[in-house]
Formats: structure tokens, C-alpha cells, sequence
């Protein structure tokens, strides 16, 4: 598994706040201690995450599928 750079992490938790916080205004901590345990899957287009989805099991319960997006520049494709 590789690790995200320093520019990729920024790039990747800018679009989820402009998507979720800023674009949804979800009132929910967009930081929210779960993606250091978590698989995050990315769409990548000419190097550019297209569409993200992160993927985590909880210590007590199923996987979970969350904090799904498409880039607002790759909408409609």
C-alpha cells in the first residue's frame, strides 16, 4: 500500500472539505480520526483525483463505504 506525499494528502483533504463542508455544508468534523485506520481508494485523471471513496472497518461492526465524492470538475463523465 502506498502512502500519500505531503501534496497529495492536501490536495485530497482540500477537495473533501470544499465537496463535504463547503459545497454540502455537512455540519460533521470533516477531520475525524478515522482515515489513519482506513483504505482510501482514488480515481485518478491526467494525476488529478477525480472521485474518492474511503473505506474503514469500525473495531464492532461491518465495513463501511463513506465520504464518497466525484471532483466537481469530473461530474457528468
Amino acid at each position: 500500500m502506498a502512502a500519500f506525499s505531503a501534496v497529495e494528502l492536501y490536495a485530497l483533504l482540500k477537495l473533501r472539505v470544499d465537496v463535504f463542508v463547503v459545497e454540502q455544508a455537512c455540519v460533521y468534523p470533516e477531520l475525524d480520526g478515522k482515515d489513519e485506520d482506513a483504505r482510501h481508494l482514488r480515481l485518478l485523471i491526467d494525476g488529478e483525483t477525480a472521485a474518492y471513496a474511503r473505506l474503514w472497518q469500525p473495531e464492532n461492526g461491518a465495513p463501511r463505504i463513506g465520504r464518497v465524492l466525484v471532483s466537481p470538475k469530473h461530474r457528468g463523465r
